[in-house]
């Protein structure tokens, strides 16, 4: 069978997303292709979307951004692209598919809070400087993603009044110091007037909402790279803390 997209981009990379090392929250920078079969996926995928809203939206610069897998497909990867700008009071977002083969960069929410700790985007560097300080006291590694990531990466207007600050938490069975840390991540964001939203990864990847976990219910929702399901949370496993060498 002939391997390729509707663009005639050759899927001749055998890898699937996991096997390349993606994850979600990812965000993906693509070549001119790569761009290319995103807009054209995003036309058959958002059929009531015109080509110049995918055309304003999709552009060099803002990345895109792995989502979880509807399929697993080797070759593709499912992905989200997200505007500053917005529609009727919604943020204007599309879904899309892109070769992996068409990617030039990947970066990791914990690679983008390490480079954001050391640049001052307004209240963001300092905002997310101490929130990976404080994660770091209570044994937690914290990576960025969502509109906060995506204002660093590109300087586009992504946050606005009461915006959130998105967290990806790990390295941590969570216990009574992580609702110690909760409530003062807390107090950080208020101070900057941002909105909290933090997730923390279990050993298999997904993510879990934090304040869910620490909530009085029995059962989480899980974000997987390929599947979203509730879980009992006794049964959950989490992330070894790392060692000195890793």
């Amino acid at each position: 069978m002939e391997q390729g997209t509707p663009d005639g981009t050759d899927l001749s990379d055998p890898l699937a997303p996991e096997e390349m090392g993606l994850s979600r929250h990812d965000m993906l920078y693509l070549d001119g292709r790569g761009l290319s079969c995103a807009r054209l996926r995003a036309g058959e995928l958002n059929p009531s979307v015109g080509k110049a809203l995918i055309r304003q939206v999709i552009v060099p610069g803002i990345p895109a951004i792995v989502k979880t897998q509807e399929r697993r497909c080797r070759g593709l990867v499912e992905v989200g692209f997200s505007s500053p700008r917005f529609l009727g009071g919604t943020r204007l977002r599309l879904k899309s598919e892109v070769p992996l083969a068409s990617i030039t960069e990947i970066l990791s929410p914990f690679d983008l809070a390490h480079k954001t700790e050391a640049h001052h985007v307004g209240a963001l560097g300092p905002t997310v400087g101490r929130l990976a300080a404080l994660a770091r006291n209570y044994g937690l590694r914290a990576g960025l993603y969502g509109s906060a990531a995506l204002r660093f990466v590109t300087g586009l207007p992504f946050l606005h009044r009461n915006s959130d600050i998105d967290l990806l938490l790990r390295y941590r069975t969570p216990d009574a110091d992580t609702l110690s840390f909760y409530r003062q991540a807390l107090e950080i964001c208020a101070e900057r007037g941002f909105g909290p939203d933090f997730e923390i990864l279990c050993a298999d990847g997904s993510g879990i909402k934090l304040a869910e976990l620490l909530g009085p219910g029995k059962t989480v929702l899980c974000r997987g790279l390929y599947r979203t399901e509730l879980r009992e949370k006794e049964v959950l496993e989490w992330l070894p803390p790392p060692t000195p060498n890793s």
